[in-house]
């Protein structure tokens, strides 16, 4: 038996998201705190170093300015070119939307995936025709 009596398999959740740094009241289901801490076991096994908001670690964020030095966040180094100049260059585009921080630094953000899913496909217009085909095939 547990220590902590009879643990039900939230309280779990609970637990584990508390001893990663990602118990978020935000959570509001089982769905969003497993992202969270399937993201924090996944920066803990890079050794990347945790973020910090409100002077609170955050198991699903990356500690800047080191996730902005490093785009650690993006799976490729075409990919954090991409990132580079899109937020850096001069592809930066006046009243974007792009939160560079969230970019950099949120392993949960949709920001960084959408450049981490598309990219790819648009340097590699074949890759992207295939993709495309097997997800809308001919009518």
């Amino acid at each position: 038996m547990s220590p902590y009596g009879t643990i039900y398999p939230m309280d779990k959740l609970r637990i584990l998201a508390k001893s990663m740094h990602c118990l978020e009241s935000v959570d509001k289901n089982d769905f969003q705190r497993r992202a969270r801490i399937l993201q924090a076991i996944w920066r803990t096994e890079h050794d990347f170093p945790v973020g910090e908001l409100r002077g609170k670690s955050r198991g699903a964020l990356l500690e800047m300015p080191w996730a902005k030095q490093t785009l650690a966040n993006f799976l490729t180094d075409d990919i954090r070119q991409v990132v580079r100049e899109t937020l850096e260059g001069d592809r930066r585009q006046k009243g974007s939307l792009i939160q560079p921080n969230r970019m950099y630094s949120n392993l949960l953000s949709s920001q960084p995936m959408a450049f981490n899913l598309f990219v790819p496909l648009q340097l590699d217009l074949n890759l992207a025709t295939s993709v495309f085909s097997r997800l809308l095939p001919p009518r």
